[in-house]
């Protein structure tokens, strides 16, 4: 509601006196239509307090220079009384428009503060999400691949078991052939009787050095094997040490991500304390109006 000063209310007053209606705080509002109950009161009192002097000063029957003098010293007074009132209202306005603006700076700056914090948070919720997603997989994938290592190993102990008995087996058959030659050696006595005996174990070796060949041949390619599945756990391993890698990538980047959050959050602490200091000052500066108004 717009304000009024002592000159728009005394009219106003004036008006109504001389219309037969009683001056009054709502009346005079109603005519002026606007302007508070408190100034409207303080100009309303001053102008009673003029006319009960005047009123005053006609019984009296004063000479009338005197009460041309008396009314002129009481409205030069009311006149610089009513300055010094709208001085003192209108450096009290400023201020509170002041405050105000202030007001309105502080409550920008936490919305700004607010939403900035807000976009930060669900930035790093995301990340956070998509981080523990991205290391679910490569744990899956580690996993994966420790099976396949172990697979490999057991499949490589299982050939290397294998190449044993072929191996085994080779030296038993030649442990028949070394028996063979020594009875061959003492058949030069007992060549009839054993004849038919030196055939057979001739026929054993003949299926010993058979199956000494086909271990021998089951041996190469065992050895074979063997190599490729060493191959292939050489590149197991390399793309273990890139997954580890990438991983710990990855949990730098988390705890980077922590860091900036914890960061914005101190930040806005900070302007937390910074707004409630300015709410503070805002406090002070009211308290000072309200105790210059009061005087």
């Amino acid at each position: 509601m717009a304000g009024v000063n002592y000159e728009e209310v005394a009219q106003a007053c004036q008006e109504l006196v001389g219309e037969g209606r009683k001056p009054s705080v709502r009346v005079i509002q109603s005519h002026l239509g606007r302007g508070s109950n408190s100034t409207i009161l303080k100009h309303f009192n001053q102008w009673k307090e003029g006319e009960r002097a005047i009123a005053e000063a006609k019984q009296v029957e004063l000479p009338t220079s005197l009460v041309s003098v008396l009314t002129r010293t009481l409205t030069e007074t009311a006149e610089m009384a009513r300055s010094d009132l709208q001085n003192q209202l209108d450096e009290s306005q400023a201020q509170v428009n002041e405050a105000h603006q202030l007001l309105a700076e502080s409550e920008a700056r936490i919305d700004t503060l607010e939403q900035t914090l807000s976009a930060a948070t669900l930035l790093a919720e995301q990340r956070e999400r998509d981080l523990e997603k991205q290391t679910a997989a490569l744990q899956a994938q580690v996993e994966d691949l420790t099976e396949q290592r172990n697979k490999a190993e057991q499949k490589e102990s299982d050939t290397a078991r294998d190449a044993e008995i072929s191996r085994t087996e080779a030296a038993k058959a030649q442990m028949q052939v070394e028996r063979a030659d020594d009875a061959a050696r003492k058949a030069d006595s007992q060549a009839e009787k054993l004849r038919s005996t030196l055939d057979t174990m001739k026929g054993e070796l003949a299926d010993a050095e058979k199956r000494a060949a086909t271990a021998e041949a089951r041996t190469t390619e065992q050895t074979k094997a063997i190599d490729r599945l060493e191959k292939q756990m050489e590149t197991i391993e390399k793309e273990a040490v890139k997954l580890r890698e990438t991983l710990s990538r990855f949990e730098s980047e988390l705890r980077q991500t922590a860091e900036r959050a914890a960061a914005a959050e101190a930040k806005l602490d900070t302007l937390q304390e910074m707004s409630a200091m300015d709410g503070e000052k805002l406090s002070k500066q009211r308290t000072t109006k309200k105790a210059k108004q009061n005087d």
